[in-house]
């Protein structure tokens, strides 16, 4: 897709450029878990957002042994983020 289509059909993208920015210069900002946790929410599971997160956490520390803390932390909120995505999506199609 490119920005002059996106242009035409008035669906500008979200840019995320990431919570150390906007913390830093926003006051109040959420962090990337409070996002996530923000929206997941909004999704109304019936799973707790952190049960979610320790199991998809244990799935990742398995398949990613040489990971460190932070990488696996990185995986495991982008693929919060993805599965969040996806719930959004399926629920407006």
């Amino acid at each position: 897709m490119s920005i002059k289509s996106l242009k035409e059909k008035n669906q500008y993208p979200i840019i995320f450029i990431g919570s150390g920015m906007s913390k830093r210069y926003i006051e109040n900002f959420p962090d990337w878990l409070s996002l996530l946790e923000e929206y997941w929410i909004k999704l109304d599971n019936t799973t707790n957002f952190y049960s979610y997160l320790s199991a998809l956490r244990k799935q990742v520390a398995l398949s990613k042994k040489d990971a460190s803390n932070e990488e696996i932390n990185f995986i495991v909120n982008a693929q919060a983020a993805a599965e969040i995505q996806k719930r959004f999506d399926e629920s407006y199609n």
